[in-house]
């Protein structure tokens, strides 16, 4: 169920991401350094204001709305314009102060075009998840790429077409989402019907939505408050600057983790729903053993190859910040990933969210205080913007380590350590392959180490896993006759 799951969510898991690494990218070759790190800003305020706004009734909806019964299902649908439509004014309107954080003078036309991306992004991720708890693979697939994918490929085209501005880029991504979204909630058969939801759903929603509100907002803080830090002590440049090799490190962490977590989590919630709890908890430590097996190659990996790597894809003016801050983001990328889709999934499955409050609380202020102490202890320049990627990368660690600790005391959480263990040494092993080899400069180069990275780690997990390689082999044999 694992692997046909994963391969139908695939396609919208890997393309979203690996579209905004692209994306990433190319506007270093089209925006200068202070336009990039304005646009990059507003892609991440944007996930501030969903937060703000309806991802409580999102996470309500995702949790619980495959085990209702058809009538409370309904009503679900029925209440569901309207926080939708309360959501989306509440977006346009905190548009405005978010976006007057910036270290720059917006104009009308940026507010305008900033608020439609808000709105419509906002909503299309809502309607992702309504799409997921249907299995409505398609318009899940839609939801998820209509902005990063084809909304980025508009935005190129506003900057070629009208200047590298900020608002030709963004203008260029809400267009598109706009269509994504009537497209989206034609497919599900939204009705432009407004009713107004009843007490006894909104109290239940709030009592688990607000909590995940609250850890979301953290969260938010935790992984994009490095951004305004920068960008009042340091200035746009600087955002820019830093946006590259932290946008990048996050995105190379997500492709790895997305890979898996869009179908393992729903299998766990369907197990506890039908009173197996501990095949459940067994579900979500085989989740986490795999995600490590994606995580930890990856991280490695970036390291490995990250100065050959930007100095061929990044243009020059980037690429010394980007060469030193990207290994330090994809591990606090991959740090926040493991325990975000392994160990928090926990507390949700066990309708805890409210516990996840202190944890998610650790991790935002170890990032403020990292990110501060790194820019005033580290220098100008460059090596300011690595120690406060560093104190970042601290701050996380230690939520993670926390959290960890609470999930196996209080919810009998069972890491697989030995798995572990024998991942890291897979690991270990692809490093030391590579390191041995004088690979050479260039694309060929680059892609040959690539390659040999992934044949080395896979056939030293052949090697380390003896028993799961004994029984792939046997059901691949059954099902080729």
């Amino acid at each position: 169920m694992m692997l046909r799951q994963t391969l139908l969510y695939l396609p919208a898991q890997l393309l979203g991401p690996l579209a905004m690494f692209v994306a990433a990218v190319v506007w270093t070759h089209l925006l200068d350094a202070e336009t990039y790190g304005v646009v990059s800003y507003v892609l991440a305020a944007q996930e501030l204001v969903y937060m703000a706004t309806i991802a409580w009734w999102s996470l309500f909806a995702l949790r619980f709305r495959a085990a209702m019964d058809a009538d409370r299902r309904r009503r679900l649908a029925e209440a569901d314009n309207a926080v939708v439509l309360g959501g989306a004014i509440l977006q346009t309107i905190g548009a405005v102060p978010v976006l007057m954080t910036l270290d720059t003078t917006p104009t009308g036309a940026f507010f305008l075009a900033s608020a439609v991306l808000f709105t419509t992004r906002s909503l299309l991720t809502h309607y992702s998840e309504i799409a997921r708890t249907e299995a409505a693979i398609l318009t899940y697939t839609i939801a998820q790429l209509a902005g990063p994918l084809f909304g980025t490929l508009a935005s190129f085209v506003g900057v070629i077409t009208f200047g590298a501005s900020p608002t030709a880029a963004i203008a260029g991504i809400a267009a598109v989402q706009t269509l994504g979204l009537a497209l989206v909630m034609i497919r599900l058969g939204v009705k432009p019907k407004v009713v107004l939801p009843r007490r006894d759903l909104i109290g239940e929603a709030l009592l688990y939505g607000m909590p995940m509100l609250a850890t979301g907002m953290l969260a938010w803080v935790a992984t994009n408050v490095i951004r305004l830090i920068v960008d009042h002590m340091a200035g746009a440049a600087a955002l820019g600057l830093l946006s590259v090799g932290w946008g990048l490190g996050q995105r190379v962490s997500t492709v790895a983790a997305m890979l898996l977590t869009a179908a393992a989590f729903p299998i766990a919630v369907r197990l506890y729903e039908s009173g197996d709890e501990n095949g459940a908890m067994k579900q979500l430590s085989d989740n986490g053993s795999m995600l490590f097996a994606l995580l930890a190659p990856t991280t490695a990996g970036v390291a490995m190859v990250s100065e050959p790597l930007v100095d061929l894809m990044i243009a020059e003016p980037f690429r010394a910040a980007t060469v030193a801050i990207l290994p330090l983001a994809v591990l606090a990328a991959s740090i926040r990933n493991q325990r975000v889709h392994h160990v928090d999934q926990v507390f949700l499955l066990h309708a805890a969210p409210a516990r996840l409050l202190p944890l998610f609380a650790i991790e935002a202020l170890g990032c403020i205080a990292g990110s501060i102490l790194g820019l005033t202890w580290g220098g100008t320049g460059v090596s300011g913007l690595v120690a406060a990627v560093l104190g970042c990368v601290v701050g996380t660690l230690v939520a993670a380590m926390v959290t960890l600790g609470v999930a196996m005391r209080e919810y009998r959480l069972r890491p697989q350590w030995s798995r572990w263990a024998r991942i890291l040494a897979a690991t270990g092993t692809m490093c030391a392959v590579l390191a041995a080899i004088p690979w050479g400069d260039g694309w060929l180069a680059l892609a040959g180490e690539i390659v040999v990275g992934v044949i080395v780690y896979g056939g030293a997990l052949a090697v380390l896993f003896s028993s799961e390689r004994s029984f792939l082999i046997t059901k691949l044999r059954r099902r080729t006759g």
